[in-house]
């Protein structure tokens, strides 16, 4: 079953229970998998080893989406109704209402195409950068591909932490337990065997890995019967859309959406009522409202959240973090807590063997030696550790080393994070030794023996464990890693026992203790400066991790992670919810920890009210990635590790990280300027508006006049994704906050009504009355022209205000001399300005009822704009004094 059919329950069915021979023979491989020539032509026959989603966006599709959202499906309600009332209530037509509205529409939906599709592009690049691999036999010889590169035949080496990339049948099986939760939701391993399977449902197989099932334990080698759309996985998964939980940031964005939606449509038909009662006029008070809604709709909101993610994602992407879920870069901003593993992290996961000892704490060398023979031959999920032994016993002592390597590997019990240690069978010729090594309490509860000088099984005492234990303290507080080595000779019966029947509680048991390896991971030199510039950020950090507390301590200490106590494993197991809760608040450092135990650790933490990320790269890590808030882990990690995680480090560094959590709060703080700029700018021309439909004897601006008002506003506002950010924003995690905006908007948004109804008063009896010569009500001027100055001034003094506005409030420091906005920002806004000023002058200025100012309004102007300046800086002083900051 190549990937380009559907899954065929019965054929696995076939494939489960014929026997080995039959089986390679139909797949036409063998136990040396296929040669590499074979592999190519069955690639090119069926495709990639990839999953295909039926509800791809269409590129139609995409385009419909960028064009449609709540505020552009209010703009098309306004459209029509503007539509009707021309058509059925007017003799006169005018549809330049319809075209600025258009025009806005297609300004708003094709940046937001531009940018997602963009956005698109550089995520698929970036995902095709994100490999995962696996080993397989090509030619008779291991060799490691990508697994998109798999085929049907490809017999693919298997051990913990590996995600199944493909449907196989087990050839080889070593103690594997797989966890098939993505499909059955079973959270407990189910053990898997070779051989033929006789039951009647090719999805209860207990000799087939199921394509998404991780390996828990054990280790071995399967045959591809399966890969992409025909594989199980492939067959429901081909037929849904992935659907993702909302997250802070989308929750934040919608009640944000809900609440200025809420708002235009409270006002609308209060400035209908009064325009309505006022100017006895229903058809121009409802083109009015309609254009004053147009106005209060913040349509440009898809756009730039799109456009400030799109370029989140690439600034992000340069600081080598990549982003699986667009959306959780604003997360990421607004971490406030980090819980991180420590090995490779905040150390150098370059381990380093330092020291061996017997039981007595005297150097030997047969420590060293038998743990080479587990490290050796071990293959469940050998590490750097392993790598370490092994290189040092090739250096130092070559002979033995070759001598070991002459032995034949008979079994293993595969590592597990409930024992914490691993042990290998291997055969010398005459007879079978069990060679275990593990963390010291795990070992020592299972050693009830020690090799004396003369290597003689000799009891232990209780003298000598104390002796042991205190020894191994010293080393741990001097940050050394310990592990345990012991061994011993199995009886003959084992002899005739197949391999699979091996069991923990036979063979990990009466051991001869031979002594313990003393290891180093020094911390990294830059883990120092990554610590101080995440507390910066505001983040504190939380290490937890399986290794024991004093030598977690050690790191920590090194690096200036501070905390009142190390908490272990086996204080948390006994711990109530509310009182870990309470503990993982006061408390940074939690060693000896189980992958569950982190889980619960990571959901105390964000219980207590904290954006939470989680940063690691085992198999131990992947539950405690799904339940933080954002989940971090790295490009070398299993794969069951990077399925988890929403952002995939390049390097496993805290300084990348940290870059990557700037990017993220400069992608929160200009989403936040428009957001609150827009509210508030909104807020004061409603205002402004209601006063003077109230008072004014005409209405105070033209339909057409509002909505190309609100087109500048929106062009100046296409440049916000690209502003400069302040230093001292960042330094602090941010959260959405409805309340939060609700206060920007009551404070700033009378701020320009003042300034609007100054110029109401200015305009109304000075500037009109003496350019006219007389009053409004006076039978010696034009009225009609009375209003269109009155109308040209006001939308000037408006247009002014609201693209200041965009400068004033978008830092909390003095515009321009302190924070200089970017070059995109400064050109955008000169742009509207420009435009603004010079459309009264220009050959469309009649046709949208403007007309040339005097000079002495541009007198009046400068002096509106300097006391706007003054008077928003102070109160923008006072909002920082009380809230502390303008966000």
């Amino acid at each position: 079953m190549g990937n380009s059919g559907k899954f065929q329950e019965d054929n696995l069915k076939q494939l489960s229970q014929i026997d080995e021979n039959s089986l390679f023979q139909q797949l036409k491989s063998s136990k040396n998998g296929i040669t590499n020539q074979e592999a190519k032509k069955r690639l090119e026959q069926n495709g990639p080893n990839t999953i295909t989603y039926a509800k791809q966006k269409s590129l139609l599709k995409q385009i419909i989406q960028s064009y449609v959202s709540p505020f552009s499906i209010v703009l098309l309600l306004i459209i029509a109704t503007n539509l009707v009332t021309n058509l059925m209530l007017t003799k006169n037509q005018d549809y330049s209402t319809i075209i600025i509205i258009v025009v806005i529409i297609l300004i708003s939906g094709t940046m937001k195409f531009v940018e997602e599709r963009k956005s698109q592009i550089s995520a698929k690049k970036l995902a095709d950068s994100i490999k995962n691999k696996c080993t397989v036999l090509r030619d008779g010889k291991k060799e490691k591909i990508d697994t998109s590169e798999l085929v049907v035949g490809d017999i693919v080496l298997i051990g913990v932490g590996d995600i199944m990339s493909a449907e196989m049948r087990i050839i080889e099986n070593n103690g594997l337990q797989v966890n098939q939760s993505a499909l059955t939701g079973e959270s407990e391993p189910a053990v898997k065997h070779e051989g033929q399977y006789n039951g009647e449902r090719a999805l209860d197989a207990d000799n087939i890995l199921f394509m998404q099932s991780s390996i828990s334990n054990g280790y071995g080698k399967g045959i591809v019967v399966a890969t992409g759309n025909s594989t199980y996985y492939g067959s429901f998964a081909s037929k849904l859309t992935k659907i993702q939980e909302q997250s802070p940031f989308d929750k934040g964005i919608a009640d944000v959406s809900k609440l200025l939606l809420k708002f235009m449509l409270v006002m609308l038909p209060i400035v209908f009522v009064i325009n309505a009662f006022t100017k006895h006029d229903v058809i121009q008070a409802l083109l009015f409202s309609l254009s004053v809604a147009v106005g209060l709709t913040p349509e440009m909101l898809p756009m730039i959240v799109s456009t400030n993610l799109a370029k989140g994602s690439q600034g992000m992407a340069k600081k080598k973090c990549i982003v699986k879920s667009l959306n959780s870069i604003e997360d990421f901003g607004a971490m406030d807590v980090l819980c991180t593993d420590k090995t490779g992290t905040l150390t150098q996961d370059k381990i380093i063997l330092q020291s061996y000892y017997d039981a007595s704490g005297k150097e030997d060398n047969e420590v060293v030696i038998d743990a080479c023979m587990n490290s050796g031959f071990q293959s469940g999920m050998s590490n750097a550790i392993d790598q370490s032994i092994v290189d040092y016993t090739k250096k130092h002592y070559l002979s033995d080393y070759q001598n070991i390597m002459q032995m034949k590997k008979i079994g293993e019990l595969s590592f597990s994070f409930e024992r914490r240690r691993v042990s290998v069978i291997l055969d010398d010729g005459d007879n079978l030794h069990v060679v275990t090594k593990g963390a010291v309490e795990e070992m020592l509860s299972i050693c009830t023996m020690y090799e004396d000088d003369q290597d003689h099984p000799t009891p232990f005492t209780d003298q000598l464990r104390q002796q042991i234990q205190k020894h191994i303290d010293e080393l741990s507080e001097k940050g050394m890693r310990i592990l345990v080595i012991a061994q011993r000779t199995l009886l003959k019966k084992y002899h005739t026992i197949n391999t699979n029947q091996f069991e923990q509680n036979e063979i990990e048991t009466e051991m001869v203790l031979v002594g313990y390896l003393a290891l180093l991971d020094p911390p990294k030199d830059s883990a120092v400066n990554a610590v101080k510039a995440l507390h910066q950020l505001g983040i504190s950090l939380k290490v937890l991790t399986g290794d024991n507390g004093a030598v977690t301590r050690n790191i920590t200490t090194q690096i200036g992670i501070p905390s009142p106590k190390v908490i272990l494993g086996s204080d948390i197991e006994g711990m109530t919810d509310d009182v870990l809760q309470m503990i993982v608040e006061e408390n940074n450092i939690f060693a000896k920890l189980s992958p569950d135990q982190k889980v619960r650790i990571v959901k105390m933490v964000e219980k207590n009210g904290h954006i939470t990320g989680y940063m690691g790269d085992g198999i131990n890590d992947a539950g405690a990635l799904k339940v933080a808030d954002i989940g971090v882990s790295v490009d070398n990690a299993v794969g069951i590790t990077k399925d988890s995680a929403n952002i995939i480090l390049m390097e496993k560094d805290l300084n990348v990280l940290t870059d990557g959590v700037i990017e993220g709060r400069k992608t929160y703080a200009n989403i936040s300027k428009y957001i609150k700029m827009t509210a508030s700018s909104n807020f004061g021309n409603i205002l402004s508006i209601v006063i003077a439909s109230a008072f004014l004897p005409f209405l105070p601006m033209l339909p057409v006049q509002l909505l190309v008002l609100n087109l500048m506003y929106d062009i100046s506002c296409i440049s916000i994704p690209f502003d400069n950010v302040d230093k001292d924003y960042i330094t602090t995690p941010k959260r959405w906050s409805a309340q939060g905006i609700g206060h920007f908007m009551m404070v700033f948004g009378p701020v320009s009504s003042i300034f609007d109804v100054i110029t109401y008063l200015v305009m109304f009896f000075i500037i009109c009355s003496t350019i006219l010569g007389g009053m409004y009500f006076s039978s010696l001027i034009d009225q009609s022209q009375f209003a269109v100055l009155f109308h040209t001034g006001w939308f000037c003094e408006s247009l002014f205000t609201q693209i200041l506005v965009v400068q004033m409030l978008r830092t909390d420091k003095i515009p321009i001399l302190q924070s200089r906005p970017s070059a995109m920002v400064v050109m955008m806004t000169s742009f509207a300005l420009i435009i603004g000023v010079f459309l009264p002058y220009s050959f469309i200025g009649p046709g949208l009822g403007l007309t040339p100012l005097p000079g002495i309004y541009y007198l009046f102007l400068t002096l509106i704009v300097v006391l706007y300046i003054v008077m928003i800086s102070l109160v923008k002083t006072l909002y920082i004094r009380k809230y502390h900051e303008l966000d």
